[in-house]
C-alpha cells in the first residue's frame, strides 16, 4: 500500500518548534519581515481563518495582521532543510516505509509492505508518532493503493478530524470522491477545473463517472490518468511526480548594492537557476516572484523593500522566457538611491512538462526553444555550470555569486551552432 505524508504548515510549524507560545496563534511566514516587508509563503491554520492567503504581499495585508496581531516571521529555508533532513533520516531509521520518494521539504511518498487497511493505518500512525515525538511537527498521513487517492486521504485528514491518518479502500472510495471538491484534486489545475466546471463537475466523483476519451480530449493524458487513478487503478509512475511546489533562488549579497544593472544581472542569474531546476524535474511554472531588499538592520540608512509577481500565459521552463518574465517585474519594482543587501526570484505554479495548455496566439518557435535548453544544459553539464548563459546574465560572479557556480570561463556561439551540439 502507497502512504503520502504531508507535514502540516510546514514553515510556521519549524518556528513554533523553538517558540511554544505561538501555538494556537495565528502565524505567518514571509520572503522577509523586516519593516512589515515580503510575500507571505507560509500560514497557520488561525491566520487562515482570518482570510490571509499564500503569495498575498504584506503590506496590503499589513493593517489584517496589526488589527489580529499575527506574529510575521522572516524565512530561514537553513532550518527548514535542517529539520527536513531530519524527519527523512526518522523515517529511514524506522522502517517502515520502502521506496521513500521526497517531492518536497514538507513531504513524501512511501511503501508499506503490508496490503490489509488496518495494518497499514497502525504503521501509518507509528510512523506519524514518531515523526512528532521527535521533532513536535505535526504531520497528516493518507494510504491507499494509488498516488493520487494517497493525496486525497491526506486531504481528509487535513479538513475532517481524522486522528492524523486516512487510510481509503475499494469500501469507502466513492464516499470519500463524493466529498471532494474536484479542485482539490491532486493534478487539477486551475484551467482544467474551469472546464470540468462548465460542463458541470463538481466532486471528484463526478469527474471519474466521465468517460476516459472525454477526459482525455479536456484534459490531455495527464487528466485520463488522473482519473484511473482515483479509480484505483495505479498508472503514475513516481519518478514522473513533481518534486517541487515552489522554487526559490534568493541571496544575500555579500556587500550592499546600489548599481542597478548589478543588481539586475543577480535577478538575471536567480532566474536561471530557478529555470534550470524546473528542467532537471521535468516541469514548468506559469507564475514568477521577484523580490529585493535593504538592509533593515541599517537603521542608519534609508530602507526600501519590494515584490511582485507576473502570471505567464503558457508555462514554460524556458531560461530565456522566464528572465525576460523577472526583468519585466524587476523594472517595476527596482528604485534609486538605496543600498540593496538581498534579492531572490520564487517560481510557483508548477506543473508536469508532460502536457501544457497551449495558446492560440503564441508566438514562441517551442519546439526550437526546447532544443536550445536542451543543448545549454547539455554544455554546462559538461564543461561546468553557466559556461553557456545569458548576456544579462553578465560575464562575471559579483557580490551576489551563487555557491557553487565556477568564476566564469564563458565562452559564446552562434545560437544554430549551439542546437548542433546535441
Amino acid at each position: 500500500m502507497i502512504i503520502h505524508v504531508d507535514c502540516n504548515n510546514y514553515y510556521v510549524s519549524c518556528e513554533r518548534i523553538f517558540r511554544p507560545y505561538l501555538w494556537n496563534k495565528p502565524v505567518v511566514v514571509v520572503t522577509n519581515n523586516e519593516n512589515g516587508g515580503g510575500i507571505i509563503l507560509a500560514l497557520s491554520k488561525e491566520a487562515k481563518l482570518l482570510g490571509l492567503k499564500r503569495g498575498a504581499p504584506v503590506y496590503k495585508v499589513k493593517e489584517l495582521l496589526e488589527k489580529n496581531e499575527v506574529m510575521v516571521f522572516p524565512t530561514n529555508f537553513i532550518l527548514y532543510n535542517d529539520i527536513s533532513n531530519r524527519i527523512m533520516s526518522i523515517v529511514r531509521e524506522s522502517g517502515l516505509v520502502l521506496h521513500i520518494q521526497k517531492t518536497s521539504i514538507d513531504e513524501f511518498f512511501g511503501t508499506l509492505p503490508v496490503e490489509d487497511p488496518k495494518e497499514a493505518q497502525v504503521m501509518a500512525q507509528e510512523l506519524c508518532r514518531r515523526i512528532t515525538q521527535a521533532t513536535d511537527i505535526p504531520v497528516s498521513c493518507g494510504c491507499a493503493s494509488t498516488y493520487t487517492l494517497t493525496k486525497v486521504a491526506t486531504w481528509f485528514v487535513k479538513h475532517y478530524p481524522f486522528p492524523g491518518v486516512c487510510v481509503i479502500t475499494e469500501v469507502n472510495r466513492e464516499k470519500a470522491l463524493a466529498l471532494l471538491p474536484v479542485q482539490d484534486v491532486w493534478g487539477i489545475g486551475r484551467q482544467h477545473f474551469k472546464k470540468l466546471q462548465y460542463i458541470g463537475v463538481r466532486t471528484a466523483l463526478d469527474f471519474i463517472r466521465l468517460k476516459e476519451s472525454r477526459v482525455q480530449s479536456l484534459m490531455t493524458v495527464v487528466g485520463a490518468k488522473t482519473r484511473k487513478e482515483l479509480r484505483g487503478i495505479p498508472c503514475i509512475d513516481i519518478s514522473e511526480l513533481p518534486q517541487k511546489k515552489s522554487i526559490c533562488t534568493s541571496r544575500s549579497f555579500s556587500s550592499m548594492i546600489t548599481d542597478k544593472d548589478e543588481v539586475k544581472e543577480a535577478v538575471a542569474n536567480f532566474t536561471a537557476c530557478c529555470a534550470r531546476k524546473l528542467r532537471a524535474q521535468k516541469s514548468y511554472c506559469q507564475s514568477i516572484t521577484v523580490f529585493i531588499l535593504t538592509n533593515f538592520h541599517r537603521e542608519d540608512l534609508p530602507q526600501y523593500w519590494s515584490s511582485d509577481s507576473l502570471h505567464l500565459k503558457i508555462p514554460t521552463s524556458d531560461t530565456l522566457e522566464l528572465t525576460k518574465a523577472a526583468i519585466q517585474v524587476f523594472e517595476l519594482i527596482f528604485k534609486e538611491g538605496y543600498k540593496y543587501k538581498k534579492a531572490g526570484v520564487i517560481v510557483t505554479d508548477i506543473t508536469s512538462d508532460t502536457a501544457m495548455q497551449q495558446d492560440l496566439f503564441d508566438t514562441i518557435n517551442r519546439s526550437r526553444q526546447q532544443r536550445i535548453m536542451k543543448a545549454m544544459d547539455h554544455i554546462n553539464d559538461k564543461y561546468g555550470a553557466d559556461k553557456v548563459r545569458l548576456l544579462v546574465q553578465g560575464l562575471e560572479n559579483n557580490r551576489w555569486k551563487i555557491k557553487g557556480i565556477n568564476d566564469l570561463r564563458c565562452f559564446t556561439t552562434n545560437i544554430n551552432d549551439i542546437l548542433q551540439i546535441c
